[in-house]
């Protein structure tokens, strides 16, 4: 009798999403341009994806989990959970719970005041770079951290 023993290639659950996705396209037996010819998408599609060129947003790795058979979680970070359909009217949550116009939003942004708006309609898909969505970050605690102070104050606050 012969036991065989073969390591299963295994990657870190952490793992960044592009690295997610690289690893489970070659462990799933596929090349890029299979993977892009399912998403009707440029082969390099999935080389900027997987380079961390182009970010992976919520449509596509839902799409990518679909075919490569994943977990979505697999294939999302806070950012693009943030960067689902909505979070246009999430920024503008954030921004006015701060009481700031969408000038004084995106000074504080380090955006242009058009840049704010078109983010908060979400027109064509324009979404923060990661960069800007720190900094939305760091504003979206500012209005927790107020919340909270006006909690123990007894007085009513907004909650999502």
């Amino acid at each position: 009798m012969i036991h065989l023993v073969f390591a299963v290639p295994l990657i870190d659950s952490t793992a960044e999403p592009r690295k997610q996705l690289e690893f489970y396209r070659k462990y799933r037996g596929f090349s890029r341009e299979e993977v892009a010819e399912y998403l009707s998408l440029p082969p390099t599609s999935i080389t900027n994806f997987e380079k961390g060129f182009c970010e992976i947003y919520y449509e596509d790795a839902e799409r990518l989990a679909k075919f490569l058979d994943i977990d979505i979680e697999l294939l999302l970070d806070d950012y693009i959970e943030f960067m689902k359909f909505g979070y246009g009217k999430r920024i503008a949550d954030i921004r006015q719970r701060l009481g700031y116009s969408q000038e004084k939003f995106a000074e504080a942004i380090g955006v242009t005041r058009s840049t704010v708006s078109i983010w908060e309609v979400e027109w064509d898909h324009h979404r923060p770079t990661r960069k800007s969505y720190e900094k939305l970050k760091q504003m979206a605690k500012m209005t927790m951290e107020g919340d909270a102070e006006d909690d123990s104050r007894g007085k009513a606050t907004v909650s999502d």
